[in-house]
């Protein structure tokens, strides 16, 4: 049985740079506003997000304040799970279950889920993170300036419905009416914000409380 008392629902502000984006990344979502991030954390179940192909750098025109929203859920008592959205720059929802060391992507335009092992060296664990919500909502902290870049490869066929329980609770309930599949990692890079993408859109794009991590599924176009 799900404990909802466990968890915190909200969104706070990350302050970004130009620098982070380049011409390549492609959107897909209607950019936040500062009355939009004001909503209700009850108010968070459903998706804002819609096809939308521009850069990044035309939308960032439309923000007032430089600051992208990130919407999340987070158990902070038995520290087992985390999701994250942010509307305004990638069209996935990531969901980070520290107990089955799984990584779920979300895919809300196409109705898929991609499931990858946890890396538990970019991804904050529960507490960690609300720490960090709480810092930077109290503006004592410094984004870190780099990357994480990942190159990964759908396994096909699709994962059986039947097998899905063995994913855990969380994912089996996000994916029960989507088509899922697993990744794997193809490439992994650490690099600078400035530094080129060689042609390369990212699919996905999470923040995970050290870095900025972007997904290239390299046979997207498979399915």
């Amino acid at each position: 049985m799900l404990h909802v008392a466990h968890y915190r629902r909200g969104i706070c502000r990350l302050p970004f740079d130009l620098r982070f984006f380049d011409d390549t990344t492609l959107i897909s979502g209607s950019f936040s506003n500062t009355d939009s991030l004001e909503r209700n954390p009850k108010e968070l179940g459903g998706s804002l997000i819609t096809e939308v192909k521009e850069t990044i750098n035309e939308k960032i025109k439309e923000e007032a304040d430089g600051k992208i929203g990130l919407e999340y859920e987070i158990d902070v008592e038995t520290e087992t799970f985390e999701m994250f959205q942010m509307p305004s720059l990638s069209r996935g929802k990531y969901l980070h279950d520290f107990k089955m060391n799984k990584t779920l992507i979300i895919d809300t335009d196409n109705n898929h889920c991609f499931i990858m092992p946890l890396d538990r060296k970019e991804i904050e664990p529960p507490r960690d993170f609300m720490q960090f919500i709480n810092r930077l909502n109290n503006g004592i902290y410094q984004l870190d300036l780099d990357e994480v870049r990942h190159d990964t490869r759908v396994i096909l066929p699709p994962i059986a419905k039947v097998d899905m329980r063995e994913y855990g609770f969380h994912i089996a309930t996000q994916c029960r009416r989507r088509t899922s599949y697993l990744l794997e990692e193809v490439e992994k890079v650490l690099v600078k914000r400035s530094a080129p993408t060689e042609g390369k859109s990212f699919n996905f794009i999470e923040f995970g409380g050290k870095h900025f991590i972007k997904y290239n599924i390299v046979n997207f176009s498979d399915l």
